[in-house]
This record gives C-alpha cells, structure tokens and sequence, in this order.
C-alpha cells in the first residue's frame, strides 16, 4: 500500500495576528516579525511571507517574516484612502505555492506643530518724527529650536495669522503690520 500525501496549504495560528498598528510620519517603528501568525502541517514545509499596502519606509523580509524600517515624512498622506490608514494583507505561502492571508490596520498621523510666543523688545522714539520698529519671521528668528514641526516629518511651517497679546482677540493676516501698545 502506498500512501501519497497531499499539500495543505498554511494556515492562521489562532490569537497570533498582528494587532492595529499606529505611528507618526517619519518615526522609526521597533521591528516585530509575522511569522508566528501562520503554520503548516505538512512535514518540513517552509513558508515565505509576504505584505500588500505597507506604509512608506517600511518592508518585510520575505524569510524571516520581519516587519521594519522608517515611515516616510508623508506616509499620512497615503494608505486606503490618502488618509494614513492602510489596510495591510500579509501573505504566509509554502513552496508549493498554497497561501493563507490575513489584515490589520496601520494608522499614520502627521504631528501637529508646536509654535511658541514669540517677542521682541524695542526702544520707543524719543524725539518728534523718531519711530523705532522690528521685524522678524515668527519662524526663523532669534528662537530657531522653538517653533518646529512636532514630528520626524518635513512639513513646511507657514505663519497663517497673527493674534493675541497686546492685539488680544484680533486676527491680522499674516504680511499685515500689526499695532501694538505704541503705534504700529
């Protein structure tokens, strides 16, 4: 009597699936492996992993099953629906080419920046016709490590208004001179 035996393709390990990812644009993710999330029975069967809708900056070693690597600056503006959410598939597959998949859901935020009070300091004129004035970039001036981006990303920062202190509930555009307790 011979017995030939049949491929069975892989199969999921119960409670073993990678669960709901989140990270920010730019961050550098700690490396975990798929592996463990799927077996064969099939006697010294070997399987190779694969991924479909990784966010940027990140692959899988198809071998070993490791996910790693750096999302990219502007991996929020990918995914699903260009909204940072991606629906990621991951593949376990024998050599003989039987597969089993399965999805979780990794979400990429863009950080809000953070932007400090700025000040300047001025002399007031003394004589008739003398004005003292200041100007500056509420981004690039004497408190260059202040205003920044909040995240690993590369957003450009751009200065939309000018409110608060001494034009406390005022909103100027930005470009627009601002008149403070002196003068403008």
């Amino acid at each position: 009597v011979t017995i030939n035996g049949t491929n069975d393709a892989p199969v999921l390990v119960d409670g073993a699936q990678p669960g709901d990812q989140t990270a920010n644009d730019g961050d550098a993710i700690t490396p975990f492996t798929i592996a463990d999330a799927f077996t064969d029975v099939d006697e010294g069967a070997e399987l190779s992993f694969s991924a479909d809708n990784l966010p940027q900056g990140l692959v899988l070693d198809p071998t070993t099953g490791e996910i790693s690597g750096t999302l990219s600056p502007d991996a929020s503006t990918g995914g699903d629906n260009n909204d940072g959410i991606y629906t990621v598939t991951l593949s376990g597959t024998d050599e003989n080419g039987a597969e089993v998949t399965t999805t979780f859901t990794w979400t990429v935020a863009n950080v809000a920046p953070e932007a400090l009070d700025n000040t300047a300091e001025l002399d007031e004129g003394v004589a008739t016709g003398d004005t003292s004035t200041t100007t500056g970039n509420v981004l690039s001036d004497a408190q260059p490590e202040t205003d920044t981006d909040g995240g690993n990303d590369t957003d450009a920062l751009i200065v939309s208004g000018i409110g608060a202190g001494a034009n406390a509930g005022t909103d100027t555009a930005a470009g627009t001179p601002v008149t403070g307790i002196y003068g403008s």
